[in-house]
């Protein structure tokens, strides 16, 4: 009997992330807590995403608005 259900996702490591984009090349750093990955945006210029579980990766303004309402 085979299984074919799809295997659990695992939620990262790290609940934050930074992504930097510059000439072509794409830079993910991952970072355990809010102001330190957008202490290390502002000085890269890159933007910051949280990770919500069962949606995946989320700009921070995003995930900000839907707390507010």
């Amino acid at each position: 009997m085979s299984d074919n259900r799809e295997p659990i996702k695992s939620a990262p490591i790290s609940r934050y992330r930074t992504v930097h984009k510059y000439g072509g090349v794409t830079e993910i750093r991952y970072c355990d807590d809010r102001s330190e990955a957008i202490t290390l945006a502002a000085e890269l210029g890159g933007t910051v995403e949280v990770y919500v579980m069962g949606i995946g990766w989320q700009h921070i303004n995003k995930v900000m608005e839907a707390e507010e309402c």
